[in-house]
């Protein structure tokens, strides 16, 4: 099972017109936010075929608390939403990085 958390995303428009992820926020169950840097390892446009949805796939690095954690990021063109996929349920909101 994967599990699908939307999360609100930073980012930067190129003059191509290209979406550049550049933050993730990440609210926690209390309403805190965490703010995440990411860095784009790679972008294609592909579906998410075990959470579903089509657009654009993002490869990034997100510095955690402890560690860099490798992860997908989706960006979902046609609900206009972005979501990270995980195999685990976060621990009382916590994010999945």
């Amino acid at each position: 099972m994967v599990y699908k958390f939307y999360v609100t995303v930073k980012l930067t428009h190129t003059k191509e017109g290209h979406k550049i992820p550049t933050n993730i926020l990440w609210e926690h169950e209390d309403g805190e936010i965490e703010d995440f840097h990411v860095t784009v390892r790679d972008a294609q446009n592909k579906a998410s075929t075990k959470g579903g949805g089509i657009g654009m796939r993002y490869e990034i690095a997100v510095m955690g608390k402890e560690r860099m954690h490798i992860t997908y990021l989706f960006y979902d063109e046609i609900d206009d939403l972005w979501f990270v996929e995980n195999k685990h349920a976060p621990d009382m909101g916590k994010p999945p990085y």
